[in-house]
Protein backbone atom coordinates (compact mmCIF):
# COMPACT_ATOMS: atom_id res chain seq x y z
CA UNK A 1 0.00 0.00 0.00
CA UNK A 2 1.34 3.65 -0.96
CA UNK A 3 2.48 5.11 2.47
CA UNK A 4 1.32 8.51 1.78
CA UNK A 5 -2.40 7.41 0.85
CA UNK A 6 -2.76 5.68 4.35
CA UNK A 7 -1.34 8.82 6.14
CA UNK A 8 -3.78 11.01 4.43
CA UNK A 9 -6.99 8.10 5.06
CA UNK A 10 -5.65 8.59 8.91
CA UNK A 11 -5.49 12.55 9.10
CA UNK A 12 -8.63 14.43 7.70
CA UNK A 13 -8.98 17.94 7.78
CA UNK A 14 -11.16 18.78 10.75
CA UNK A 15 -12.95 21.86 8.37
CA UNK A 16 -16.32 19.85 8.32
CA UNK A 17 -17.06 17.92 5.09
CA UNK A 18 -16.18 20.39 1.66
CA UNK A 19 -19.22 20.08 -0.05
CA UNK A 20 -21.51 21.54 2.60
CA UNK A 21 -22.59 24.78 1.03
CA UNK A 22 -22.46 28.34 2.88
CA UNK A 23 -25.47 30.12 4.74
CA UNK A 24 -27.07 32.32 2.47
CA UNK A 25 -26.92 34.99 5.11
CA UNK A 26 -22.84 34.48 4.72
CA UNK A 27 -22.47 34.37 0.66
CA UNK A 28 -24.74 37.75 0.80
CA UNK A 29 -22.01 38.97 3.33
CA UNK A 30 -19.54 38.02 1.32
CA UNK A 31 -20.97 39.48 -1.99
CA UNK A 32 -21.48 42.88 0.06
CA UNK A 33 -17.98 43.10 1.25
CA UNK A 34 -16.55 42.21 -2.21
CA UNK A 35 -18.54 45.03 -3.90
CA UNK A 36 -17.42 47.12 -0.81
CA UNK A 37 -13.80 46.53 -1.50
CA UNK A 38 -14.14 46.78 -5.23
CA UNK A 39 -15.89 50.63 -5.18
CA UNK A 40 -12.80 51.21 -2.60
CA UNK A 41 -10.02 50.40 -4.62
CA UNK A 42 -11.58 52.10 -7.79
CA UNK A 43 -12.50 55.30 -5.53
CA UNK A 44 -8.77 55.51 -4.38
CA UNK A 45 -7.49 54.51 -7.97
CA UNK A 46 -9.21 57.87 -9.27
CA UNK A 47 -8.27 59.74 -6.10
CA UNK A 48 -4.39 58.56 -6.80
CA UNK A 49 -4.91 59.75 -10.57
CA UNK A 50 -6.38 62.65 -10.02
CA UNK A 51 -3.80 63.83 -7.36
CA UNK A 52 -0.81 62.70 -10.05
CA UNK A 53 -2.42 65.02 -12.75
CA UNK A 54 -1.47 68.11 -10.97
CA UNK A 55 1.28 70.16 -11.37
CA UNK A 56 3.45 68.11 -8.65
CA UNK A 57 2.45 64.56 -10.09
CA UNK A 58 4.85 63.39 -12.34
CA UNK A 59 7.57 64.49 -9.38
CA UNK A 60 5.51 62.70 -6.65
CA UNK A 61 5.53 59.77 -9.20
CA UNK A 62 9.15 59.56 -9.86
CA UNK A 63 10.16 59.56 -6.31
CA UNK A 64 7.78 56.75 -5.43
CA UNK A 65 9.19 54.79 -8.46
CA UNK A 66 13.22 56.27 -7.23
CA UNK A 67 11.64 55.24 -3.12
CA UNK A 68 10.76 51.35 -4.54
CA UNK A 69 14.24 50.74 -5.50
CA UNK A 70 16.06 51.08 -1.69
CA UNK A 71 16.53 48.49 0.05
CA UNK A 72 15.64 48.59 4.26
CA UNK A 73 19.29 50.18 5.03
CA UNK A 74 18.40 52.90 2.93
CA UNK A 75 16.10 54.89 5.53
CA UNK A 76 18.46 57.45 6.40
CA UNK A 77 18.78 58.28 2.50
CA UNK A 78 15.11 58.09 2.33
CA UNK A 79 14.16 60.58 4.86
CA UNK A 80 17.28 62.99 3.76
CA UNK A 81 15.64 63.09 0.48
CA UNK A 82 12.15 63.95 1.31
CA UNK A 83 13.48 66.60 3.49
CA UNK A 84 15.76 68.18 1.33
CA UNK A 85 12.67 67.92 -1.12
CA UNK A 86 11.47 71.83 -0.89
CA UNK A 87 8.33 71.44 -3.77
CA UNK A 88 6.72 68.49 -1.63
CA UNK A 89 7.24 70.42 1.52
CA UNK A 90 5.59 73.26 -0.17
CA UNK A 91 3.06 71.32 -1.97
CA UNK A 92 -0.62 71.30 -1.28
CA UNK A 93 -1.89 69.03 1.49
CA UNK A 94 -3.60 66.46 -0.83
CA UNK A 95 -0.41 66.29 -2.70
CA UNK A 96 1.83 65.38 0.61
CA UNK A 97 -0.62 63.22 1.80
CA UNK A 98 -0.76 60.91 -1.12
CA UNK A 99 2.97 60.95 -1.53
CA UNK A 100 2.62 59.92 2.10
CA UNK A 101 0.68 57.17 1.30
CA UNK A 102 2.39 56.06 -1.45
CA UNK A 103 6.00 56.14 0.13
CA UNK A 104 4.52 53.97 2.81
CA UNK A 105 3.49 51.55 0.49
CA UNK A 106 6.87 50.84 -0.63
CA UNK A 107 8.01 51.10 2.68
CA UNK A 108 5.60 48.04 3.22
CA UNK A 109 6.59 46.49 0.48
CA UNK A 110 10.88 46.69 1.10
CA UNK A 111 10.59 45.13 4.47
CA UNK A 112 7.96 42.09 3.20
CA UNK A 113 11.01 41.75 0.55
CA UNK A 114 13.56 41.76 2.97
CA UNK A 115 11.33 39.16 5.45
CA UNK A 116 10.57 42.17 8.13
CA UNK A 117 7.83 43.31 9.60
CA UNK A 118 5.93 45.77 7.59
CA UNK A 119 4.66 47.65 10.77
CA UNK A 120 7.15 47.69 13.42
CA UNK A 121 6.28 50.97 15.82
CA UNK A 122 8.71 52.05 18.13
CA UNK A 123 8.48 51.62 21.53
CA UNK A 124 8.20 54.91 23.08
CA UNK A 125 12.24 55.42 24.22
CA UNK A 126 13.20 53.91 20.70
CA UNK A 127 13.43 56.79 17.89
CA UNK A 128 11.22 56.84 15.13
CA UNK A 129 11.48 55.14 11.89
CA UNK A 130 11.32 56.71 8.47
CA UNK A 131 7.67 56.73 7.71
CA UNK A 132 6.96 58.42 11.00
CA UNK A 133 9.75 61.02 10.51
CA UNK A 134 8.67 61.16 6.92
CA UNK A 135 4.83 61.91 8.53
CA UNK A 136 6.42 64.58 10.62
CA UNK A 137 7.51 66.28 7.65
CA UNK A 138 4.74 66.47 5.42
CA UNK A 139 2.45 67.06 7.77
CA UNK A 140 3.46 70.09 9.79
Amino acid sequence: MNPFAAYGGRHRSHRGPPSAPAPAALVERRREQTALSKAYHAARAHWFDRVLDCPEGPRVAAMVAWVSTLGPDDADQLVGVVAGEDWLLAAPQEVRFAALQLIGEQICRIRRRAGLLEFDDPLPDEPENAFQIIRRLLNP
